[in-house]
């Protein structure tokens, strides 16, 4: 909700919008707040260990394991666990190095990530599964 009052408060708003054109006397969206309450929540609840290994044994496949623990472990977007390559795992060395879904220029940007033992497990199983 408060992307789209974002959205139309420009529309409507005195910088480009309806209201600098003279097509309306006010902004209607001026009043409207485009703050999320969190009710006191600040970010992910934390899962503990044993929901986190849980939540990856239930996974149907070695490849939707190693998609949840990239989230999970190496706080990789959802688009990023699909561009991952088994080139881009450095085994044995803790880091995992990350190609961006964004594309500045035409070049896509790298970035290294920690990688946890336990995220190095699981893609491991995936490696010798034969996923790709």
């Amino acid at each position: 909700v408060a992307k789209h009052i974002r959205s139309l408060s420009g529309m409507f708003g005195k910088r480009h919008g309806a209201l600098k054109l003279d097509l309306i006397p006010f902004n209607p969206f001026d009043r409207e707040s485009t703050h999320v309450a969190m009710d006191g929540v600040k970010g992910h609840p934390d899962l503990t260990n044993e929901q986190i290994t849980a939540l990856i044994d239930a996974c149907p496949s070695s490849t939707w394991r190693s998609t949840v623990a990239l989230c999970i472990y190496a706080g990789l977007r959802i688009g990023e666990t699909f561009i991952v390559q088994w080139d881009d795992v450095a085994w044995g060395n803790g880091k995992l190095l990350v190609t961006s879904e964004k594309q500045t220029g035409g070049k896509s940007r790298q970035r290294p990530v920690k990688m946890e033992q336990e995220l190095e497990q699981v893609l491991l199983e995936g490696f010798e599964a034969g996923d790709s």
